[in-house]
């Protein structure tokens, strides 16, 4: 038993001298001590600068997230699918499943860019040709609807050069018997809801360019004449509702016919001339309106990525397990979670997630996450926290620290990437380290949560998970630390 000397407690505060330091008499503390502010309501850290910084509200832990899922959000919030959105998009691709392009190939483009929220993360942009027609874009399969419901169509656009040509559209098409106009009830066979010139859109090279358009398309037998959806509307982060769609043909919004029952999204670059302009999207969605969407506001602050988002498919439905919280995956590997083949992320990255074991994994491992190229796994015989990244030069950088995990308990387990240093953590503590040269790859059509890979049905995870998290940024040391003090004692750890 330790017995520590200088130890003081004030307005809360419980400062723990360093290691080596419990008999200098002096101030120094150990760089992971932790107090909780009564003022703010946050646990804050002491930093090795020799300052606290907060933690528990999240500002500073959740910068550079690509994906946040969490099974306490699932509950509260328990969003649908949507009917289309953009987890098929890769890096590279100039379409996607379910996105036929508008144009030609040259026309398009699907990579990396900075998105509405500062990150990184997958856009689609247009490359205009010399021809005034189609210019890049997608028109979406049909996706089967109820013309009874209601349903929402949205997508970010911004404008990416400062060169103003040819023209933004946001529509769609009913299959079945056209949609049709709320003022006068004419059926629509070309309906838009924007179709505006592309200087109406700011350039400044930020993410403040970002607009977000939200339209409706209402139930054949809507009474309120040519009266919008109260979401309808374009946004931007910082302010809110800006304005309303141009209207085009159809109004801000449109309605089904009875027979109406299929939707499709249309959004096009069109008419441009000049192959200097240029146009990006980023996260389009298709869906009905139940209540179990995410908010215009819960997508304007980014709180859409849960377990059902744009970037991961509930696979067999994970059973939502109330006493832990947390999503029961089976050794089999049949109930999984399939992630998006790519994030914004390049050769920095960090991986975090709350798991427990509940017995032998399957094939001797229990798979966090797979495959090979991104790997967090626990090793049946030892209890160690296994990693794995792989280059793009196919060289794969495995290894297994720590121990203990395999224990029936939770643990916060993860590991981040600076470029030069894969650094494994168990519990807020760096358990081992190993060196990395390279490029990463980004793009893993396979990945997959709770199971080795997408379509294997083996070395699944025989437990829970309630967290995962990806960061296009190297979480530090004293990070990982607080991750796991702010919330242990939701898992009674």
């Amino acid at each position: 038993m330790a017995t520590v000397k200088n130890v003081t407690i004030n307005d809360s505060v419980i400062k723990i001298p360093a290691s080596g330091s419990n008999n200098r008499g002096t101030d120094s503390l150990e760089t992971a001590s932790f107090k909780y502010n009564e003022s703010t309501k946050n646990t804050e850290y002491y930093t090795s600068s020799g300052s606290w910084s907060a933690t528990s509200d999240g500002s500073s832990l959740r910068q550079g997230l690509v994906l946040e899922l969490d099974a306490r959000q699932y509950r509260e919030k328990n969003y649908r699918q949507p009917l289309l959105g953009a987890w098929t998009w890769r890096d590279g691709a100039t379409d996607a499943d379910t996105f036929g392009r508008n144009g030609a190939v040259s026309d398009n483009l699907i990579n990396q860019q900075v998105d509405p929220f500062g990150n990184t993360s997958l856009c689609w942009g247009s490359y205009p040709d010399t021809s005034s027609n189609a210019d890049g874009g997608w028109n979406s399969s049909y996706r089967s609807v109820d013309p009874r419901r209601t349903y929402r169509s949205l997508v970010w656009v911004r404008k990416a050069a400062s060169t103003d040509s040819g023209t933004f559209y946001h529509g769609t098409n009913g299959g079945g018997s056209a949609v049709l106009r709320l003022d006068n009830g004419a059926a629509q066979g070309n309906p838009y809801w924007v179709c505006d010139g592309i200087g109406g859109l700011p350039y400044t090279g930020t993410a403040s360019d970002w607009r977000l358009h939200v339209s409706h398309v209402l139930p054949h037998n809507y009474s309120r004449g040519n009266v919008a959806h109260p979401d309808t509307g374009v946004y931007t982060i910082a302010d809110g509702r800006i304005g309303q769609p141009s209207g085009c043909n159809v109004g801000r919004d449109m309605r089904m016919a009875a027979s109406t029952s299929s939707l499709r999204q249309r959004v096009y670059h069109y008419y441009s001339p000049n192959t200097a302009a240029r146009l990006q999207w980023w996260q389009p969605r298709l869906e009905e309106v139940t209540g179990n969407e995410p908010s215009v506001q819960d997508i304007l602050t980014n709180k859409i990525n849960y377990w059902n988002g744009p970037h991961a498919l509930l696979m067999n439905y994970p059973e939502y397990n109330t006493t832990e919280d947390a999503f029961t995956f089976e050794p089999s590997g049949n109930k999984h979670v399939k992630l998006s083949p790519s994030f914004g992320y390049g050769n920095t990255v960090s991986v975090t997630a709350w798991v427990k074991t509940k017995g032998a994994g399957d094939g001797g491992y229990h798979i966090i996450c797979g495959p090979t190229q991104f790997e967090i796994s626990i090793p049946n015989d030892s209890g160690a926290l296994r990693t794995g990244i792989t280059n793009t030069a196919g060289t794969r950088y495995v290894q297994n620290d720590g121990s203990g995990v395999n224990d029936g308990s939770w643990h916060l387990v993860g590991f981040s990437l600076n470029g030069s240093v894969k650094k494994a953590y168990i519990d807020g503590v760096e358990v081992g380290s190993q060196s990395w040269t390279g490029n990463l790859q980004t793009y893993v059509p396979a990945r997959s949560i709770g199971v080795f890979g997408q379509g294997d049905t083996s070395y699944g995870l025989n437990g829970y998970l309630s967290q995962y998290n990806i960061y296009n940024r190297t979480v530090s040391a004293n990070e990982m630390t607080a991750l796991f003090e702010n919330e242990r004692a939701r898992y009674g750890v």
